[in-house]
């Protein structure tokens, strides 16, 4: 059975790097081989899997599973393509690896581990700064994988870069990961994007 004190323990100082992200900003993370540990330490029963992936013009996308003593969490995770001194792909398959790293780490944010590298601060602080957090969505409610690939269908179709969907996002619901919608988000911001009302997904 996963013990969710571990798992959801802040990571040591030590372990957290620094990396430049968009607009000049600075990402915190961890590397996969920690919160594979970390998973390792907080459950004898998880399993994580790729469902489905993408071969953009500039970036892989993968839709990752990850499963913890049964309970499954779904997240999307990318990566830019390594182009060599002649503009060609120097391994698409390292790329690929890089994407489903990038989605493991963030469908374990999910379950708490590591969440508070996405919060900006370390997890006592982030509760001090904000006494009275948004509360999350329940998880039956959550959009689908269907409804997220969806999205990003429609964000594609429309032309929109992954940094420019996300800001889409915060600015339409208050999220910063597009795992975090749920289904009437995810369903309207479809609906938005591909300029249609009121369609099921």
């Amino acid at each position: 059975m996963a013990k969710k004190e571990i798992l959801c323990r802040p990571f040591p100082r030590e372990l957290i790097k620094e990396r430049a992200g968009p607009h000049g900003k600075r990402l915190r993370y961890v590397d996969v081989h920690a919160v594979i540990q970390r998973l390792n330490e907080g459950s004898d029963n998880w399993s994580f899997e790729i469902v489905s992936h993408q071969i953009l013009d500039s970036e892989v996308v993968v839709l990752g599973r990850l499963t913890i003593d049964g309970v499954t969490k779904s997240a999307f995770g990318g990566a830019q393509i390594s182009l060599g001194n002649d503009g060609q792909p120097i391994s698409v398959g390292d790329d690929l690896k890089g994407a489903a790293s990038d989605s493991l780490k963030k469908a374990c944010s999910l379950f708490g581990i590591g969440l508070e590298l996405y919060g900006g601060k370390p997890a006592a602080e982030a509760a001090e700064s904000r006494p009275s957090p948004r509360p999350q969505a329940d998880p039956k409610d959550r959009a689908t994988v269907r409804q997220m690939a969806a999205l990003q269908g429609a964000a594609r179709r429309r032309g929109l870069t992954k940094d420019r969907l996300s800001a889409m996002v915060r600015n339409r619901t208050g999220k910063t990961e597009l795992a975090q919608l749920d289904r009437h988000e995810a369903s309207n911001l479809i609906s938005e994007l591909s300029g249609s009302n009121g369609t099921s997904h």
